[in-house]
């Protein structure tokens, strides 16, 4: 799982990348933060923050 400017979220599989375009706002000026992805065993967990809203996108690898 990587992240990027504007919420750019993508994870590669180990075939191909798979972008998240619920976070990923093209438009976005400096508004939007994005940190950088914590892994720890399966759990990958990202927090940003837009326009004064926080989330935290947490995802499992399977």
């Amino acid at each position: 799982m990587t992240g990027g400017d504007r919420g750019l979220t993508m994870h590669w599989n180990g075939k191909s990348w798979k972008r998240y375009d619920q976070f990923y706002d093209p438009s976005a000026t400096k508004q939007y933060s994005l940190g950088l992805p914590s892994l720890r065993g399966n759990t990958v967990c990202i927090l940003g923050e837009r326009n004064g809203t926080s989330w935290i996108l947490v995802g499992q690898r399977q």
